[in-house]
This record gives C-alpha cells, structure tokens and sequence, in this order.
C-alpha cells in the first residue's frame, strides 16, 4: 500500500510539472488552448469555490489529464484486471 501510495504522488508531482511546462508552451505556441485552460481553470475554482489563479488550476487539470492518461496507458500495457 505505502509503495503505491508514493508511486500516486510522484506520478502526480511529475505531471504537474510536466502540465506546467505544457502550459508554458501552449503560452508561447498556441494562445487559444492556453485561454481555454485558463478559462476551464476558472470556472472549475468558481464551481467549487477553490481560491487558487487560473494558472496554476489550469495547470492542475492540465495534470489530471495527464495522470488520467498515464494510468489508461498502464492499464492497457500491463492487462490489469484480467
């Protein structure tokens, strides 16, 4: 249990990083995504009344789908559940 709980939290700290950095380029690359980011940033702090910017709740989703997809992509390639 402590082996996956660590192995969860570094695959999230890596993410965020790894979304932060997405987040810059985006900035730099492609304006449009980084305002919808910074817009779904906001809204979902306005839903749930999250008092953090829009950056770094941008930057939290950016890493949640990140980890979302890390963990489809373990599932697929080590068959887990069969």
């Amino acid at each position: 249990m402590t082996k996956s709980g660590i192995s969860h939290v570094l695959a999230f700290l890596v993410s965020l990083v790894v979304g932060n950095a997405i987040l810059i380029l985006l900035k730099t690359y492609l304006p449009s995504g980084y305002a919808f980011f910074l817009r779904f940033g906001q809204a979902i702090a306005l839903i749930f009344k999250i008092s953090y910017d829009s950056k770094i709740m941008a930057a939290f989703i950016i890493a949640t789908l990140l980890s979302f997809l890390m963990g489809v992509l373990f599932y697929k390639l080590f068959k887990l559940g069969r």
